[in-house]
């Protein structure tokens, strides 16, 4: 629910309030001149009198922007159908010609202006026209905004609803499971990382025997695997080696270390030769 939305809401709920204001204004000063002249009230204008100030209430109640008034959105499409009605209840009584019709004459242009108290009672009935159109007009207006404020209620709940679903699923899948470790989709279980042994000093050699495969390097007291699984070789070479697997691993460790000074020496030879020359 973004600022604009908070926004848009405010706006129509003001505008609203002001249409239904407007019309229980005009339709209430008709119910006063009928009362005066003890005429009856046609069905419509209660409907109008009803209707004008439960919207007017509705509007104060939800025009804070917050979620509870976005999800007042199925009762904005009720008072759509509502203003709607009463629009179209007008329009049948007045037609295409408004303040020349027969019902304006005898009705609601003649008590507005206080015809029926007049001696004889000719002229040309033209009071109340404005307020009658006025009230054709804020209905309309009124009905337009309700039904605005309906689809914007309910885009904003659905949008609402779709990013909590997203998020929800989100979290669900983000989930470790206990007791698995993290797993990759290519090489399978992720090794921890080898340390340097206390003992000689020298970090350990992580290599690949196989693909997958990580192997640690070695010091006195063995072969230490590095990950899950350990290459099969570096298995069978300790498993040959002759006494505990302390001292197979101490062989080993011993012949690479013996392997790397004779490199050594080979290349020091020539270098030697070269300086006497």
């Amino acid at each position: 629910m973004d600022a604009i939305s908070r926004g848009a809401l405010v706006a129509l709920r003001i505008f609203q309030l002001i249409c239904s204001v407007i019309v229980l204004g005009i339709l209430a000063y008709l119910v006063h001149r009928l009362n005066e002249a003890g005429a009856h009230k046609e069905h419509w204008l209660v409907y109008g009198i009803v209707l004008a100030p439960i919207s007017t209430a509705f509007s104060l109640v939800f025009i804070a922007p917050f979620m509870y008034s976005f999800l007042a959105f199925p009762a904005d499409f009720a008072f759509f159908v509502m203003w709607l009605v009463l629009f179209c209840l007008l329009i049948t009584r007045t037609g295409v010609h408004t303040c020349s019709s027969p019902w304006f004459n005898n009705y609601w242009g003649f008590y507005w202006d206080d015809w029926w108290d007049r001696p004889g009672n000719q002229g040309v009935i033209i009071a109340g026209c404005g307020n009658l159109r006025a009230t054709l007009a804020f209905s309309f207006m009124a009905m337009f905004a309700f039904l605005v404020t309906a689809f914007l209620g309910g885009y904003v709940v659905l949008k609402h609803w779709s990013e909590s679903r997203t998020e929800r699923q989100a979290e669900t899948a983000g989930t470790p499971v206990v007791g698995n470790p993290p797993t990759s989709q290519i090489r399978g279980p992720t090794p921890p990382a080898c340390e340097a042994t206390s003992e000689t000093g020298i970090a350990p050699v992580t290599h690949n025997a196989q693909p997958g495969t990580y192997v640690c390097g070695y010091d006195s007291r063995g072969l230490e695997p590095c990950g899950t699984r350990v290459a099969m070789d570096e298995v069978i070479r300790l498993a040959g080696a002759s006494g505990p697997p302390e001292e197979g691993a101490g062989q080993v460790e011993k012949q690479r270390v013996e392997g790397g000074n004779h490199s050594l020496d080979g290349f020091a030879k020539p270098l030697k030769a070269a300086g006497k020359a």
